[in-house]
């Protein structure tokens, strides 16, 4: 879907480095927002959330199943241009990355 609708050269973008200690992501998720430790990190494209080797994409918080149900949703979708639908997949990609970094709670 990314490839179709142009934003494939975004992906790499989209990565985010995950801490593999939960002692380490237990730390971080007492930080608050404006520490300098965690605006460093974020700054950093580092994720805040477990990376889990076991779960798929490397962690397990419902964000893969939204993901997919959303990008499905736009797939089917016929009442909302080609334009629109990027935005929707790019703002899909954004919303996935503020996941990561604690910045938005799911589940």
């Amino acid at each position: 879907m990314l490839e179709r609708n142009g934003l494939k050269p975004h992906m790499m973008g989209n990565i985010l480095a995950l801490p593999k200690s939960p002692a380490t992501v237990a730390k971080l998720a007492t930080l608050s927002p404006d520490d300098p430790l965690r605006e460093a990190l974020v700054k950093a494209r580092f994720g805040l959330v477990l990376y889990n080797p076991a779960a798929e994409n490397g962690y397990a918080d419902g964000l893969v199943g939204l993901q997919r149900q959303k990008l499905r949703e736009f797939a089917t979708r016929t009442d909302i241009s080609d334009e629109a639908r990027k935005y929707a997949i790019f703002d899909l990609m954004m919303f996935s990355q503020d996941v990561m970094q604690r910045k938005v709670k799911i589940g």
